[in-house]
């Protein structure tokens, strides 16, 4: 039997992913290998990391073992141990790594991306959901309050997309209620920051509980009549999305195709904004 690992290295939130540019139809994978004579699985997902990454971190967590029928590339059975390790917020977003004569391209990837498991390769989707559920136990305390803005201009709401990282998806203004701070106060703010409107009078539509453990405050805006339609917008504010650029458009109420749960409370806004 032949004995892997698989190893999920994520950045916050975000999932570290590498494809090999001599070998695009393999898709995108995570660093793994096979298990060398004399070596632990965990010595192996730490040595297998650092090789074809350059990383070289510490305090893995162990996500479990899958049997499997046979190999991917070889026809033999073989048993998976995936591990899991987070890298310092100084890490690289994007880096090219070489070994063995194999080029390793690699980047991030937001952990709860619809498209993350599809575009996966040989399998390395296997243990997606017990890193999700770890990094969620391991978090928990971290998952400050957030306000969410549904902004309307007539029968469209705005959305936006960021133009360096389109596979975040489309999105509405949102973020962390800061210490000190009203729901109400962290909405206006986020709006300003995120599309450079400054709005008043937000409307408390209800709060949402995001993967069971982050409470969304949502609220409904109305946008000037004459909002422009699109245009882009670099944002200001904290660290964490500072300088970053958003494209921010209108688009319609029921065909604004939301991601990251952000449409938990459309329906509600389409009940109280028509029934106004």
């Amino acid at each position: 039997m032949l004995h892997k690992v698989v190893v999920y290295v994520t950045r916050g939130s975000e999932l570290l992913v590498l494809s090999e540019p001599d070998h695009p139809e393999v898709g995108l994978q995570v660093p793994k290998g096979s298990v060398e004579p004399g070596e632990t699985a965990l010595q192996a997902a730490v040595r297998e990391l650092e090789e074809e990454s350059g990383l070289r971190l510490e305090g893995a967590t162990f996500l479990g073992a899958r049997d499997l029928e046979r190999d991917v590339w070889q026809d033999r059975a073989q048993r998976w141990y995936a591990y899991w390790l987070e890298a310092p917020a100084g890490t690289p977003d994007a880096w090219t790594h070489r070994h063995s004569g194999q080029t390793f391209e690699y980047r991030w990837m937001p952990l709860e991306a619809p498209e993350l498991a599809p575009s996966l390769g040989n399998r390395m989707d296997l243990f997606l959901p017990q890193l999700r559920e770890a990094w969620i136990n391991r978090h928990r305390a971290e998952t400050r309050p957030k306000a969410a803005a549904y902004v309307t201009r007539g029968e469209t709401v705005l959305v936006f997309r960021q133009v360096e990282a389109p596979e975040a998806g489309v999105q509405i203004p949102k973020g962390s209620i800061d210490p000190g701070e009203s729901p109400e106060q962290a909405v206006l703010r986020e709006v300003l920051e995120e599309t450079g409107l400054a709005l008043s009078a937000p409307r408390p539509l209800g709060e949402h509980l995001y993967r069971g453990v982050q409470r969304w405050h949502f609220f409904h805006l109305e946008a000037p009549p004459d909002t422009p339609d699109r245009w882009l917008h670099t944002v200001s504010g904290g660290p964490g999305d500072a300088g970053m650029l958003f494209e921010c458009y209108f688009a319609p109420l029921e065909a604004c195709g939301l991601d990251w749960g952000m449409d938990a409370l459309l329906p509600e806004l389409t009940r109280t904004h028509r029934g106004r």
